[in-house]
């Protein structure tokens, strides 16, 4: 019977192909739905995978079946596990007052640890992680507050109790060499940055659930197990529908994974980063960001190449774009990739009709008031909503033409976009565009 759940398993992965997926021609050929487990030993405490394993639904979104398993088959499984971790891991050396509790800490090692603590919450908030993650409630806005390991976006609020120093430092410097296939980016973070947020998810509360679960009996728990029974295990429970594991045969077929770009090349910083994690192009990737097939008609280069290295506030009332501290350079190929490559020759560069005259500015600014523009969104000029972006400097951002094109319909470039389609004439979008086209801030 143990058999039936991972077949479940296989014929429910096969049909879910969600939104963060690209089509596949194959059902069966796509990325695995969980983390590799060929380092999981070095990843996760021994506790936590003890009590994982015998009871995987520990989440309401878990999708890891239940498979009965007694302790002997728990202790064989972990047994093999531990013996595939590679045994060159890199270690971290950390202060002598690591590994402590806070109340077996003395007065300079408290303070010491308080001291990091804050500044990888510094971290946490600038890297904006909550767009993906969620943590006791709050974030995962990107996958709509659910465990789901295709979109790196998983539950951290049992992080402290389940992750292991070292692993976590690696994971965040770069999450690619662990997880090939996450959608996580690597956020450039410097080394102190690192450990400054390791502490931090590994001390904060917010990372630890609000009740932790009875501990097992340690001497039932560690006892050594047979490595080659928990092989066996693993074979028949199908763990490589799902997982990666050393030494295991894959059970279906698994896309071959292209060799990654290198180079400060558009397509390294895409890979690196993980744009399509979020943001679409033609028709491929995530949903949560714009689309940008056509960005480069739509947005001015300048602002662009600001906006990558220090992302700001658009949409009050959504999660914003992560800071991933790209380069100068990086900006500049990025710039490139947009203006010459997401074009759309629909889109004009200029508000057709003309120069715009100071007299249509002044109609416009009637007209934004009069069709109840207001009711969602600011212009700096008085009270406004918060439904929709700010355009007190939306001059800034798009480009002229692209604002007239976007007034005349605003589902032809988003289909999904909130705001109505009010059926103007070319002539009332050309004053609201005029109009628009002034609000540069100050």
């Amino acid at each position: 019977m143990r058999a039936l759940p991972a077949l479940f398993l296989s014929l429910l992965l096969a049909v879910q192909l969600g939104g963060q997926e690209a089509p596949l021609r194959n059902g069966y050929e796509r990325p695995k739905n969980g983390p590799p487990l060929t380092n999981i030993a070095h990843k996760a405490e021994r506790s936590w995978l003890w009590a994982k394993i015998r009871s995987p639904k520990h989440h309401p979104s878990a999708r890891m079946p239940e498979f009965d398993l007694t302790d002997d088959e728990t202790r064989d499984i972990l047994a093999y596990l531990d013996g595939v971790s590679d045994p060159s891991f890199p270690r971290i050396e950390w202060p002598a007052w690591a590994g402590k509790r806070f109340e077996d800490m003395n007065d300079d090692e408290a303070a010491e640890m308080l001291d990091l603590v804050d500044r990888g919450k510094a971290v946490w908030g600038n890297a904006r992680c909550t767009v993906c993650h969620v943590v006791n409630g709050p974030g995962g806005k990107l996958i709509g507050g659910f465990v789901d390991l295709r979109a790196g976006g998983m539950d951290l609020q049992i992080a402290a109790s389940k992750l292991k120093r070292d692993w976590l430092f690696q994971w965040i410097k770069d999450p690619k060499t662990y997880f090939p296939d996450t959608l996580m980016p690597r956020y450039r973070l410097s080394d102190e940055e690192i450990r400054a947020l390791v502490e931090f998810i590994l001390r904060d509360d917010a990372f630890r659930p609000p009740t932790e679960p009875a501990p097992d009996d340690p001497k039932r728990r560690d006892r050594q197990g047979d490595p080659s029974r928990g092989k066996r295990l693993i074979e028949l429970s199908r763990c490589a529908v799902c997982h990666d594991i050393k030494g295991i045969p894959e059970v279906l077929t698994i896309p071959d994974r292209r060799v990654p770009p290198q180079g400060n090349t558009m397509d390294w910083i895409a890979h690196d980063v993980r744009c399509l994690s979020c943001h679409s192009i033609e028709g491929r990737g995530g949903t949560y960001a714009p689309d940008l097939t056509n960005v480069g008609s739509r947005l001015r280069p300048e602002w662009v190449g600001e906006f990558v290295q220090r992302p700001d506030l658009i949409r009050p009332l959504s999660q914003q774009m992560p800071k991933f501290n790209l380069s100068d350079v990086e900006s500049k190929a990025i710039v490139e990739y947009i203006t010459t490559r997401r074009i759309d020759s629909r889109i004009p560069a200029e508000i057709p009709g003309g120069p715009v005259k100071e007299s249509e500015v002044t109609r416009g600014r009637e007209a934004f008031r009069s069709r109840g523009c207001a009711a969602c969104h600011s212009t700096g000029e008085g009270p406004g909503g918060v439904v929709g972006p700010s355009l007190s400097t939306v001059a800034t951002r798009l480009r002229p033409g692209y604002i007239w094109y976007h007034l005349k319909n605003p589902h032809s470039v988003n289909p999904y976009s909130a705001e109505p389609d009010y059926g103007l004439s070319d002539e009332e979008a050309r004053l609201l565009a005029a109009y628009l086209s002034t609000k540069k801030g100050k």
